[in-house]
Parts: structure tokens; C-alpha cells; sequence
């Protein structure tokens, strides 16, 4: 009851305080798009006071339902950034990559360690952020570039590998070139080895990978579960939580 009793007054002093910036200062508007977006956030916090709302054409919604709507949408809208970032890096490594070498040319295995440090050093040199996040992502383009000219790559090594530039070799190589057999090794890599939100979707990328070609491959339902478990540990409303949903979902639609 406390509380409710707080969110009540915080709600009142939020309102007072608008209603005295609009008499104050009567000529900033509000766009429409920022209001709908300032209801929005404030909505599932009424829950507690209201339990539902009535919204015309639409009918009842109860306000824990519209919090779930809103927190998916944040989910959405977060990956679809990471994709985006993807699908613009830098498509191609320095043609030697690609093309005959030389013997003294670096190999793709070289270049792929040398991209993970490049991976480490930025985490170490740049504030979390965008400009960071799309660098890395940037990164973990080329390494996907690099997979098809590696060959006898250690990937369960990589994968349990304490160095975190390592394990995005190994999660960009099993994106690139999906081996079903590193499944069980792949999911202990992203629950009980990966520390990093940017490691886990893309470790979750590959999952997704795996299982889209897994052909007629059963999956254990012991590693169903983790996964489920592992999902329900991460934050609502974020792209892991989102693109893990999407592929659970899409594994109890097919047992079922």
C-alpha cells in the first residue's frame, strides 16, 4: 500500500509540474509521436493504481499485457539495430583474404586472432555506446567474411575460450559456416561462459543458425530447457531476450 501511495504522489507532482511548464511557457508543444511515446512509458507503471485500460476499436487491455507489448517492441527495435549495423559494415576483408597468397602472406587463421584482439582493444578504448557497439559489430562482419577460408578451425577450443575476442571468432565462424555438431557446445559457451550482452547475441545469432539448418537433427529437450531457463534470466524488452524468444518459439511449434 505504501507504495501505491508513492506512485500516486510521484504521478501528481509530474502532473502539477506539466501543468505549471505549459502556463509558464505556453508556446512549446508537444508532437503528437512524443506524446503517444511519454503515455506509453508511463502506462505500465499505473499498473499497481488501474489494473486495465479501455481503448476505443481495440477493447480492454490489462496493463501487465500492454507492459509485455511494449517491452517486446523494445526488444524488436534493439535487434533490429544490431542487424542493421551488420548489413552495412565493411562487406569485405583486404582482397588477399579472398584471393591466391603468397607464403608470406598472414593466413585467415591470423587475420581472425588479429581481429580479436582488434575486438578486445575497442571494449578497452571506447565507453559503451553506439559508436562502439557498431565498430564491434563491424568486427564481427569481417570475422564472418574470413569463415569460409578457414579450414580445421578449433572452434570448441574458441568457443570455451576465457578470452573474449576468441569466443566472437567462434560465434561469427558458426554464423558464416553452421556445424550442428557444436550445438551442446555452443549453448554452454553462451550461458556458462559468456559475460558480455554484445557476445550473447551473437553467440544467440549463431544458435538461431544452427538450428535453421540443422536438417533432420533432433535437439534434446535437456538443452531446450537450458535454454528456456537461460532466457528467462535475461532482461525483458532486450534484443537477446527477443531473438532467444523467436527460436524457442520456433522449436515448441515444431515438437508440438
Amino acid at each position: 500500500m505504501a507504495q501505491i501511495h508513492i506512485l500516486r504522489i510521484i504521478i501528481s507532482v509530474v502532473a502539477l509540474f506539466l501543468i505549471v511548464v505549459h502556463l509558464v511557457r505556453p508556446d512549446i508543444r508537444i508532437d503528437a509521436i512524443t506524446l503517444g511515446l511519454l503515455i506509453l512509458s508511463v502506462v505500465p507503471w499505473l499498473a499497481p493504481i488501474i489494473k486495465s485500460i479501455e481503448v476505443p476499436g481495440v477493447g480492454k487491455l490489462e496493463f501487465q499485457e500492454l507492459k509485455d507489448k511494449v517491452e517486446q517492441v523494445q526488444g524488436v527495435a534493439q535487434s533490429a539495430d544490431r542487424k542493421s549495423d551488420f548489413a552495412i559494415a565493411e562487406p569485405s576483408v583486404p582482397k588477399a583474404a579472398r584471393s591466391p597468397q603468397p607464403q608470406d602472406m598472414p593466413s585467415a587463421t591470423s587475420k581472425l586472432l588479429e581481429l580479436a584482439k582488434e575486438y578486445n582493444n575497442l571494449r578497452e578504448r571506447l565507453p559503451s555506446g553506439n559508436e562502439r557497439t557498431i565498430a564491434m559489430t563491424s568486427i564481427v562482419r569481417q570475422m564472418t567474411n574470413l569463415a569460409p577460408e578457414l579450414h580445421d578451425y578449433d572452434v570448441p577450443n574458441a568457443l570455451n575460450n576465457e578470452d573474449r575476442g576468441i569466443r566472437l571468432t567462434a560465434y561469427a565462424y558458426l554464423f558464416a559456416r553452421p556445424e550442428f555438431s557444436q550445438l551442446a557446445n555452443l549453448i554452454n559457451s553462451l550461458i556458462l561462459v559468456e559475460d558480455k550482452p554484445f557476445g550473447q547475441y551473437w553467440a544467440i545469432q549463431a544458435l538461431g543458425k544452427l538450428i535453421a539448418n540443422r536438417l533432420d537433427h533432433s535437439i534434446d529437450n535437456t538443452l531446450v530447457n537450458r535454454l528456456k531457463s537461460f532466457q528467462a534470466s535475461l532482461q525483458v524488452g532486450t534484443d537477446r531476450y527477443y531473438e532467444l524468444g523467436k527460436i524457442l518459439k520456433d522449436l515448441d511449434s515444431k515438437i508440438q
